[in-house]
């Protein structure tokens, strides 16, 4: 179990990750000794051999230093050494230690030499994929013009062809923020007041130029040089971040773009290996229908739910934590795509799936019961878990 979070300074003993063993009976108990001291404020973690070793191996994902957003905070490589984990992350996966904020990691064969990657996404980061061998963790792609505001990631083969593609869960376009490659948001952080702390400036462009998002009032209670340089609104409306700050102040920190904030399915076009032994990777982005990008997306399922033996698709979001300029994002009731098996989806509406996830979804998870029927298990920020039956064909 992962711990995270901003409320808490630091490296509060607060954030320590833990792990619960179960003795078969579904008695769980803390292994106390078993995971080394990480305070690291985190948001997930997923479990690989990447050794080989028949081992189970952790991979935590590090979301932001407490206080210092958008720096993001360590990623951890766990190595199992006979229940016991040790941090090993700076010798065998230095390039994963501070790849961005985090949001999931998945894992998957993608070309195809018998061997799966690691998928990695985040707040702010590319589409990340990492090769896996047998005592090193290696960052090997970088999707093009993918970064953005990913929540969560799937693999599946969602075309038929028999390799494995990817589907991620990004913000979507249902607010005032908006990206693209062309023009993307910029965020710039920096200590801008020279007061010891990060502030984070987020810019949306226009004609150009970039601007602060932030009005003046909310920017000059962080950073009070703002008042004093801008007395009136209108002034400070029509400048450009340049003009509030320095160039050498915006670019002398923490410099991040968003090109896209569209939920994505990302077909996988590898070609043959030149050495053999698996295939190059490569992807070719498409868009989700509309449907999909009402809400922040953040967890998604691909299996056939309308039983005729081709992929689907299940989304589930919304976000009530955005400030009182942003408003929440809580337009969504989830969202069940139909797969024509070659690609294309196309949206069910909700009083025929007879799906309805409406409130701050954060994950769901098919489960088999005993009586072999499935159930799909939804849990919910701040509210109750809810419960669906999966009905073959329906």
């Amino acid at each position: 179990m992962v711990s995270g979070g901003n409320e808490q300074p630091n490296n509060s003993p607060l954030y320590q990750d833990r792990l619960y063993l179960n003795d078969g009976k579904g008695n769980l108990s803390r292994a106390v000794q078993a995971i080394p001291t990480e305070t690291q404020s985190g948001s997930c973690v997923a479990v690989f051999d990447f050794d080989g070793d028949g081992q189970k191996d952790l991979f935590v994902g590090g979301r932001s230093v407490p206080g210092r957003f958008p720096e993001p905070a360590e990623s951890m490589v766990l190595k199992n050494e006979g229940g016991v984990f040790k941090n090993v992350t700076t010798t065998v996966a230095p390039e994963f230690q501070k790849i961005g904020m985090v949001t999931d990691i998945q894992f998957g064969d993608l070309d195809g030499d018998g061997n799966p990657e690691m998928v990695v996404v985040g707040d702010w980061m590319a589409v990340e994929i990492f090769e896996l061998e047998s005592q090193a963790v290696t960052l090997s792609h970088r999707l093009t013009n993918s970064s953005g505001w990913w929540r969560c990631v799937a693999i599946s083969d969602l075309d038929g062809d028999g390799d494995l593609d990817l589907v991620a869960g990004n913000w979507g376009l249902n607010s005032r923020h908006h990206a693209s490659e062309a023009a993307p948001l910029r965020l710039f952080a920096s200590d801008f007041d020279q007061n010891g702390s990060l502030d984070p400036l987020l810019c949306t462009p226009w004609e150009g130029a970039y601007y602060p998002v932030a009005q003046r009032d909310l920017l000059a209670s962080q950073i009070p040089a703002v008042k004093k340089k801008f007395p009136r609104h209108t002034p400070y409306s029509n400048a450009p971040a340049v003009e509030i700050f320095s160039e050498k102040e915006l670019l002398g920190g923490i410099c991040l773009e968003a090109k896209t904030l569209e939920t994505h399915w990302f077909e996988n076009v590898s070609t043959p290996s030149k050495g053999g032994g698996g295939r190059e990777i490569k992807f070719i982005a498409h868009k989700l229908p509309l449907e999909t990008q009402t809400a922040p997306v953040s967890r998604i399922l691909a299996a056939d739910f309308t039983g005729d033996g081709k992929t689907d698709l299940l989304l589930v979001g919304n976000d009530y934590g955005a400030d009182a300029q942003t408003y929440r994002q809580d337009a969504s009731n989830g969202c069940l795509l139909k797969g024509d098996g070659k690609g294309g989806f196309n949206f069910v509406p909700n009083k025929v799936s007879g799906f309805w996830a409406s409130e701050e979804a954060r994950d769901m998870s098919l489960v088999r019961l005993k009586s072999g029927k499935n159930v799909l298990v939804l849990s919910n920020n701040n509210s109750q878990i809810r419960a669906f039956w999966a009905i073959s064909g329906q």
